[in-house]
């Protein structure tokens, strides 16, 4: 992973405003819900990022990874693949969930 990479990770995003939140709670404004939802979807993939690149500089593997997102480890390692290729693909939702 470049150093590009985990600088851009480690940029803090900027925090959502208690009215995003309000928005997506209420679904009867239908798309005003939906983009409000999207804006703390993309606030979430960035903090996912963050916290993978944090956890795997202090030590933990894909496999503790995984677990704690309750993902599969070929997963993770797709998403780190992702990353150290400079794609945007470590949205939230993708991936296999481990089965219980």
């Amino acid at each position: 992973m470049s150093e590009d990479t985990v600088d851009l990770l480690r940029m803090e995003p900027p925090p959502l405003s208690s009215s995003v939140l309000r928005r997506a709670e209420k679904t009867d404004l239908s798309l005003g819900s939906l983009q409000a939802i999207a804006a703390i979807r993309a606030r979430l993939d960035m903090l996912e990022k963050a916290a993978m690149v944090s956890a795997k500089e202090k030590g933990a593997t894909n496999r503790d990874i995984a677990e704690a997102l309750n993902l599969t480890t070929q997963t993770i390692y797709y998403r780190f693949r992702g990353m150290r290729r400079g794609e945007g693909n470590l949205s939230i939702g993708r991936g296999r969930r481990r089965k219980a």
